[in-house]
């Protein structure tokens, strides 16, 4: 289905609804993915976002709530937050073994670890990788 301008597509299914430019594939994955993560973050992810900011001064970071994903399963605390992924880029990483930045930003965390976060994923990243 064309949507009035010949590069703009449509795709209609009964969960989704995605408008879609001629990009590149990756463009359109990042497009898409962050059309689907909540972009708002409760008191536990702002935390986790001024932590690793103050610690690191990353180019990039991006704290995603994986909360919803696991409502119901053990670590759920019933508070929406629980679990989430950090993608982080950093100069602090560069020359640094992939155990060593996950240790970084779990150290800029503390002890948000042992009361607040049950689960994290750390995509650690030098700049240039």
């Amino acid at each position: 289905m064309s949507i009035g301008h010949p590069t703009v597509k449509a795709c209609v299914s009964p969960r989704l609804f995605l408008i879609r430019q001629k990009t590149s594939p990756h463009q359109r994955e990042a497009s898409y993915i962050g059309d689907m993560v909540d972009q708002s973050l409760g008191p536990v992810g702002q935390e986790i976002e001024t932590r690793v900011r103050d610690a690191l001064s990353p180019e990039h970071l991006a704290v995603i709530n994986d909360s919803a994903q696991h409502r119901g399963h053990m670590g759920d605390d019933g508070t929406g937050e629980s679990h989430f992924t950090v993608e982080v880029v950093a100069s602090a990483f560069t020359g640094q073994s992939r155990v060593a930045r996950q240790r970084l930003v779990n150290a800029a965390l503390g002890d948000l670890m042992a009361t607040k976060v049950h689960a994290l994923a750390i995509k650690a990243r030098a700049p240039g990788e």
